[in-house]
């Protein structure tokens, strides 16, 4: 039996709240969902009609992160921020 070893290196919380990913030099936002976070990223849920660039700016808890997208699957994408978010 093979064990799943964790490769990241910041904890993930799993949450539920509102954020807004912010488009085209901020010309264009789209409502999102952040499902889990943790300091160096988050994974959003979104409307798959939303098609996300490689990188844009995540607005949530009074914060705007910069992030590039790592992987999208259906309504679903991670993200990385560009710093590490403070504890």
């Amino acid at each position: 039996m093979k064990s799943w070893i964790e490769k990241r290196s910041h904890r993930r919380d799993c949450i539920r709240i509102a954020a807004t990913a912010v488009l085209a030099d901020g010309l264009v936002r789209e409502d999102v969902l952040v499902v889990n976070l943790s300091r160096s990223g988050a994974m959003v849920e979104l409307p798959e009609t939303v098609d996300l660039p490689p990188s844009f700016t995540l607005l949530f808890k009074h914060s705007l992160e910069p992030c590039q997208v790592v992987w999208r699957a259906a309504q679903f994408a991670g993200l990385k921020f560009a710093t590490v978010l403070p504890e």
